[in-house]
């Protein structure tokens, strides 16, 4: 059985047959502040409030450990100041969403699988509220060209964080 999806509880115990082919969550979460780092000095963006939204699955909250860890550890006046879980395949993240407008977050790090992301990026829409999205995974509509742009469309173009390369592909849908 192979999945995208470990957690580093699991696959750090030394198991013979438990491995993971993708990053893991502190290379993940590096690499979406990195990526945000980037974001803020290539276009100026001075981006610094960032909302956790989670599911509260194993995955979800090995995940967002990782984020805070990398968020807390990076110098460049990063904040946190939205950490917030749900419960996969909610009905309804409207709480969510405006706890984040209320919050004044700028960009949203999820952990989200698609269908969740979908009405996470729904709601967001439909609350008239695009910061940038910095996802991955399953989070499928990762983070639109309009949103870097702060426009209203959030699935117009798709940028996914991924381990380096990540600004000539950014050049490429801007």
């Amino acid at each position: 059985f192979v999945t995208a999806q470990t957690s580093q509880t699991i696959t750090s115990q030394g198991y013979k047959y438990a491995f993971a082919f993708a990053a893991q969550s502190p290379q993940f979460a590096a690499t979406q502040v990195s990526m945000l780092e980037w974001l803020n000095k290539k276009y100026n963006l001075n981006i610094t409030k960032i909302g956790l939204v989670f599911e509260d699955s194993e995955w979800g909250l090995t995940n967002s450990k990782a984020a805070r860890e990398s968020i807390k550890a990076n110098t460049t006046g990063l904040q946190l100041v939205y950490d917030k879980s749900y419960t996969a395949g909610s009905s309804d993240l409207s709480s969510i969403v405006v706890g984040m407008m209320n919050a004044g977050v700028e960009v949203v790090f999820p952990t989200s699988y698609t269908q969740d992301a979908k009405l996470l990026f729904n709601t967001m829409t439909a609350n008239n509220y695009s910061p940038l999205i910095i996802g991955g995974g399953y989070t499928a509509m990762d983070c639109s060209r309009t949103s870097l742009r702060h426009g209203a469309e959030i699935d117009d173009g798709i940028l996914r964080v991924y381990e380096g390369g990540y600004g000539d592909y950014l050049e490429k849908i801007a």
